[in-house]
């Protein structure tokens, strides 16, 4: 699973849309390895952007799973993952993101218009 990713990886997790719904533990973790890759790999188009997809998902597991060993947990879905699961992660994870960031922004324009 370990090599380059490629800027439309990057891209997909940063477009994608769709709905964001109740995740497990097992499929946080999947999008914090995806994350913190793209984001650790130094390549790819946005993936400074994604810094907040690696909290986000930080966030969610330690709310799942208090105390959780991140690094060990990381390595074993890393290591069972195949580029063909990456790639489908990835798609998930940015749709994830993208639907709490269009729910955040919604937010923020109601509270500048006081409602």
């Amino acid at each position: 699973m370990r090599g380059t990713v490629s800027a439309a990886m990057a891209a997909a997790l940063l477009v994608a849309s769709g709905p964001a719904g109740a995740s497990t533990l097992n499929e946080d973790l999947r999008c914090l390895v995806v994350t913190a890759t793209i984001v650790g790999d130094g390549k790819g188009e946005g993936k400074e952007n994604l810094v907040s997809g690696v909290l986000y998902f930080v966030g969610m597991i330690d709310g799942k799973a208090p105390g959780i060993d991140l690094k060990t947990e990381m390595q074993k879905v890393s290591a069972a993952m195949t580029q063909t699961d990456f790639a489908r992660d990835a798609q998930r994870c940015g749709d994830v993101l993208v639907a709490k960031g269009q729910e955040l922004q919604a937010i923020g324009q109601a509270l500048e218009q006081g409602k």
